[in-house]
Formats: C-alpha cells, structure tokens, sequence
C-alpha cells in the first residue's frame, strides 16, 4: 500500500512540474510578443506599472496632436 501511495504521489509531482513547465513557457512566448509589438503595451495593478513594452517606453513622435504624422 505504502509503494502504491508513493507511486500515486510521484506521478502528482510530475503532473505539477509537466503543468509549470508549460506555464513557464507561455509566460516566456507571451513576453516576447508583447516586446515585439509595435503597439504600446503596458501591464498595470491599481494604476501602478508592473512592466511596459518599448514602444510604450518611446517618447511620442511629436511634440502635440496637430503635428502628428497622418493627421490633416
């Protein structure tokens, strides 16, 4: 019984590493989407910036609305 028990407990803790090896990597793949964005991304908590991408971190490309590229 106690083998059995410890074999069901051995599987669980794969289970969990399998599980949070996967999370690592989608954490992984999502950061590097979000860095590569042209759009400006930024992640917030209560209106505290926990991380933002580059673009977000670019100064504006002009000095106010009426020079904007595009604009007429």
């Amino acid at each position: 019984l106690a083998l059995v028990r410890q074999g069901a407990v051995e599987r669980r803790l794969a289970d969990t590493r399998a599980r949070a090896g996967g999370l690592v990597e989608s954490e992984a793949r999502y950061r590097q989407l979000v860095e590569a964005s042209p759009e400006a991304i930024a992640v917030h908590r209560a209106g505290r910036l926990l991380s933002v991408n580059a673009a977000a971190a670019a100064p504006p490309a002009a000095a106010d609305a009426a020079t904007l590229p595009g604009r007429r």
